[in-house]
């Protein structure tokens, strides 16, 4: 079981951001959307606080959630390519590749 409690910001706004972003889709894995979309949302903005160029993910990464969370199969898959976009190369944070193929699972599951 993940447990998130609300610790002090770090001193780093990225390192937050990207450990956010990655706590967010591990939510998503476990099927709990809403926390996926509010961690995902601390997550865009510690990113945006740091200037990183990943801070699009964690936006997109939360209208996903929250798609999912509301049933909107379709909207979800969309939003998760974003975030796959705006994640870029950033090796520290959730392959792009998984979050397209949940993009694609998604739109499999919804025709």
């Amino acid at each position: 079981m993940i447990e998130q409690s609300t610790p002090p910001a770090m001193e780093n706004p990225r390192t937050e951001g990207v450990c956010l972003h990655n706590l967010a889709w591990a939510h998503w894995t476990r099927g709990r959307f809403e926390e996926a979309a509010a961690t995902a949302e601390r997550a865009a903005a510690s990113l945006q606080r740091a200037g990183a160029a990943e801070a699009g993910a964690g936006g997109a990464l939360a209208d996903a959630a929250r798609a999912r969370a509301a049933g909107d199969r379709e909207a979800a898959a969309d939003a998760l390519d974003r975030a796959a976009a705006e994640t870029g190369r950033n090796v520290e944070m959730v392959r792009p590749a998984w979050l397209t193929e949940e993009a694609r699972a998604l739109r499999t599951a919804a025709s």
